[in-house]
């Protein structure tokens, strides 16, 4: 029987986030494993730790994909979030652009109200 069982899932990730803080590494590892188990992961960050609490339908296309296929659910989770990240980047990067030129666009007009926009 495991220690963790019977308690609930927001308990062990505040007893995880109590026993980093305190560099009880073991305990922190124990939690995580537990819950990687449930298909909680936690990951630390600069701003703490970030649950992500998912069901078997987000393995789905993990078995797909040739460069996830041979994956642990973790990694696949890290290697998810890691594409979501790059895919936010470069949305934020082009809506900027769009932004700017509308902007732009905006600052002429005013600029040039006579003109032929």
């Amino acid at each position: 029987m495991n220690i963790f069982e019977h308690m609930y899932d927001s308990q062990l990730i505040y007893i995880r986030e109590e026993a980093r803080n305190n560099k009880d590494w073991k305990l922190s590892d124990e939690i995580r494993n537990y819950l990687d188990g449930k298909l909680i992961f936690i990951f630390d960050g600069i701003d703490g730790q970030k649950a992500y609490h998912l069901n078997n339908d987000y393995f789905k296309r993990k078995e797909l994909l040739s460069e996830t296929k041979l994956l642990s659910n973790r990694k696949y989770v890290e290697y998810k979030i890691s594409e979501n990240a790059r895919f936010n980047r470069r949305l934020i990067g082009s809506l900027s652009k769009s932004c700017r030129n509308i902007l732009t666009e905006e600052l002429i007009r005013k600029i040039f109200p006579d003109s032929a926009w």
